[in-house]
């Protein structure tokens, strides 16, 4: 993709190795079922800042480009970790992420806090310029299955928190605020061997409830396990986890804004598998997994060569075999607008909820009417339009529901 010269682009490739030292306890299914103790090794990580931004692992030594050795000679920063399983977490943060895992004992599943099965570290930005930037996870981001393929991509989170600014690194060091994560789950209408066998949909993008702060010290029953080996939420101590984000579906790509005039941003970022997800299983701790990060910023402020105005799907038609969706406004010479089509269904198995993406369709310019790859029945759906400039600037509008009329 070209790069818009006034944008400022961040790249980080993140590489994490999980192998197997003990066979799988026999008959377990669910990913609380402990048979597995695997090592997380060969983090490899680097960062490379454009003009105007740079990256540091201290707030003190500030640079363009940053390698997994700097992150490993800070000791406040866990980047290795010795058997690593799934966890479980919700959105709630209060300086960081409570984790809670399961162990199987006598058909039961006692659940405890976990502060040891997850990646932990801190990067640190300073924005040299005059507006505050607006950072941005890039579509070229991925999260991918190595060597030994055990489909731990598909339940592998990263979480980002701003905790806060600083023009002082002493202080910007201390900072253990945050309110929210911007949750990334890629691959999240890609199904696993284990979710496909006992029901689960493709191409769709799953609610799941993770496991909450009121978990730890209690015990599940079968009677709380759904079909994909999971804690339902009639176990009275999970919450709805709804704010995870797959750039390739249409979700949001902002993960923070970052102040200007040479603030100290520091951001939390952890990494994890997560056990609640629908195509996690009790082997995935047995796989490799290749993450790769890129970031991109922008100004929050500006013209049209830097901020992209919302789009608003207003008609979904079908004509000749070829269906359209058309979206408001004049449009921006040079920018790229996508949309994306899902049915809002139940699991009929587990009751879950998913967002089925039926199809999704791409032009360029002041186009209001969007070709999709796919045709669609009569009926309700619904659509995400993106907005992304040629220097990854894009814009998110609200799901809205709209109507296909069959002609």
């Amino acid at each position: 993709m070209k790069k818009n010269k006034k944008m400022t682009t961040i790249t980080a490739s993140l590489a994490m190795l999980a192998v197997t030292t003990m066979s799988l306890g026999a008959g377990t299914l669910a990913w609380f079922t402990r048979g597995t103790e695997a090592t997380a090794s060969g983090f490899n990580f680097t960062a490379s800042a454009a003009t105007g931004m740079l990256i540091s692992t201290d707030a003190e030594n500030w640079q363009s480009n940053i390698t997994s050795d700097d992150l490993s000679a800070i000791g406040d920063n866990t980047v290795t970790v010795d058997g690593m399983e799934p966890v479980s977490t919700i959105n709630d943060v209060n300086g960081g992420l409570d984790f809670y895992t399961a162990t199987y004992a006598s058909d039961s599943y006692n659940l405890t806090s976990d502060t040891e099965n997850y990646l932990e570290f801190d990067l640190y930005f300073r924005n040299d310029g005059a507006d505050a930037l607006t950072l941005k996870l890039s579509d070229v981001s991925s999260i991918t299955d190595g060597d030994t393929d055990k489909d731990t991509s598909l339940s592998t989170r990263v979480a980002f928190i701003n905790q806060g600014s600083s023009s002082d690194p002493a202080v910007a060091t201390g900072l253990t605020g945050g309110s929210s994560a911007y949750i990334w789950e890629p691959n999240s209408t890609v199904r696993s061997a284990s979710a496909s066998n006992a029901g689960a949909t493709e191409s769709a993008k799953y609610t799941y409830n993770g496991l909450d702060d009121s978990a730890a010290g209690q015990t599940a029953t079968p009677a709380n396990i759904n079909a994909y080996g999971n804690i339902d939420n009639s176990a009275g101590y999970t919450s709805l986890v709804d704010s995870t984000n797959d750039l390739a579906v249409g979700d949001s790509d902002a993960i923070t804004t970052l102040p200007a005039s040479s603030d100290i941003s520091k951001i939390k970022v952890f990494v994890w598998l997560e056990g609640q997800d629908v195509d996690n299983a009790n082997d995935v701790s047995a796989g490799d997994v290749n993450i790769d990060f890129t970031f991109d910023s922008a100004s929050t402020t500006g013209t049209s060569e830097s901020v992209v105005e919302d789009r608003t799907a207003t008609a979904i038609n079908t004509t000749g075999g070829v269906s359209t969706v058309t979206i408001d406004g004049t449009g921006e010479l040079g920018v790229e607008y996508e949309v994306y089509v899902y049915a809002t269904a139940n699991d009929s198995i587990s009751g879950l909820d998913y967002d089925e993406l039926l199809a999704k369709g791409v032009n360029t310019g002041t186009t209001t009417e969007i070709a999709l790859d796919n045709e669609l029945a009569a009926g309700d759906y619904a659509v995400v339009v993106t907005g992304e400039y040629v220097g990854s600037v894009s814009a998110r509008t609200e799901v809205l529901t709209v109507t296909n009329t069959a002609v």
